[in-house]
């Protein structure tokens, strides 16, 4: 499964992308808003097929968007997120913000509690466990998703110990989270970077 929910603003006007002699596609840079006060908005591009084109077309930059039953995709050699297909609805403000994100696929490594990366504890007491998983696209091809969940220790549904203690190399996993981006200045180079996955 692999089912996207999301509210978004278009960041440019829709343009048409070349797919074959007889078909054509719409495409447009979107942006997501932050799933919190702490984290990024989140940039990506939204692919449109279909009959879907012609209510596409008519948009403009800065409108909002519902999109329903998009699929999420991940290009490994780029690191960028794409969304492609599903229902459109231009929306105000007034509508409520959507980021839902539901994948089923496979494990795809054990999670390494020696190493801070994939498990940590903090000082306040949070547990942070990543994880990868991956999903099937069809003929043979998979895309890969980092997702990672939180808790403390006094959380009755303990997210980050049930990943720890039950997810191993090809796993089957079924998670619902949310799209969200960390940005940050590196100290060295003093360039903005970022970075989004699944929470």
């Amino acid at each position: 499964m692999n089912y996207v929910d999301v509210c978004a603003v278009l960041s440019e006007n829709p343009r048409e992308v070349y797919t074959s002699a007889t078909s054509s596609n719409l495409c447009a840079e979107i942006i997501v808003p932050p799933a919190s006060t702490n984290k990024a908005p989140t940039s990506l591009v939204f692919h449109v097929y279909g009959k879907a084109c012609e209510k596409f077309k008519g948009l403009t930059k800065g409108q909002r968007l519902y999109i329903h039953g998009a699929k999420l995709r991940f290009d490994l050699e780029s690191k960028a997120y794409s969304l492609h297909g599903g229902a459109i609805a231009q929306v105000t403000e007034a509508f409520p913000v959507f980021n839902d994100v539901i994948l089923t696929g496979r494990c795809i490594k054990d999670i390494d509690q020696t190493d801070a990366r994939a498990f940590k504890t903090t000082a306040d007491g949070l547990m942070i466990a990543n994880q990868t998983v991956s999903v099937n696209t069809g003929r043979n091809q998979a895309d890969l998703f980092n997702f990672y969940a939180i808790n403390t220790a006094q959380d009755k549904f303990n997210q980050a110990e049930l990943l720890v203690n039950f997810t191993r190399k090809g796993t089957g996993i079924t998670i619902r989270g949310r799209l969200v981006t960390d940005a940050w200045t590196d100290k060295e180079t003093q360039e903005r970077r970022s970075i989004t996955k699944i929470q």
